[in-house]
Formats: structure tokens, sequence, C-alpha cells
């Protein structure tokens, strides 16, 4: 007579045999498309202004202003796809 522990047991292996070879045998397919279309028109326009510099009449005349600085950054990210695939 067969126990019942014996069969749980071969009933678990088969079980885990069949889980194992199921992926190799299926049929996996897969496709991915994927379509851009992108217009992009950047107008940058960038100013720099010390204030106001007035000087006015004199002998000696000295004027001090202070830096102006303008760093205009534009970026564009247009095309990109990302497809992840995995388990």
């Amino acid at each position: 007579m067969i126990s019942i522990k014996k069969l749980a047991t071969v009933g678990a292996a088969a079980g885990l045999l069949a889980a194992s070879a199921l992926p190799v045998l299926a049929d996996d397919e897969l496709e991915v498309e994927q379509e851009n279309k992108a217009y992009v028109r950047n107008d940058v326009d960038s100013e720099a202004n010390t204030g106001k510099n007035d000087i006015g009449g004199g002998r000696v005349v000295i004027m001090r202003t202070g830096d102006a600085f303008s760093w205009p950054t534009v970026t564009n990210v247009v095309n990109k796809n990302v497809a992840v695939v995995g388990d």
C-alpha cells in the first residue's frame, strides 16, 4: 500500500518538475513597437544689466559698476523610448 506521505512527496516532485519545464515549453513571443514625432522650437532671450549707471561732470570721474552675467540654458530631450522587458 502507498502511504500518504510518499504520495504527497511524489506529487510535490511532479509539481516542481512541471513548473520548471513549463517556461521552456511556453511559446514566448514579444513585439515592441514604438514611434516618435517631435517639433521643438526654442526662443531664448537673455539679458543682463548692472543697473542704471549715470555719471555727472567733473574733473576726475570714476564709475564703478557691478558685474553682469547671463547663462541661459535650454535642454530638450525628444524621441527617447525605453522598453524594459524582463522576468
